[in-house]
């Protein structure tokens, strides 16, 4: 039997910081995990759509490859 280090809490579960429940780390977690993915594809449309200008590509090449991340990032929301 493998001895346990940790101290006995005096509301019998695990001490969150500042009070704060498991539930309540998880929503923060997933919503700034979210608001990240977000500005993420702001970003990137933004930033593609500049740099595909100035290498001269056609229209054709940058509807493919903003179709490619948009699809990619459609199929991670599943």
């Amino acid at each position: 039997m493998v001895a346990s280090s940790a101290r006995p809490s005096s509301g019998g579960g695990q001490q969150w910081a500042r009070g704060a429940q498991p539930r309540h780390v998880i929503i923060a977690c997933c919503f700034l995990a979210t608001f990240t993915a977000y500005v993420e594809r702001v970003g990137f449309s933004i930033a593609f759509t500049s740099f595909a200008r100035q290498a001269g590509f056609s229209e054709q090449v940058k509807g493919g490859v903003m179709s490619a991340f948009y699809c990619g990032y459609g199929v991670s929301q599943v």
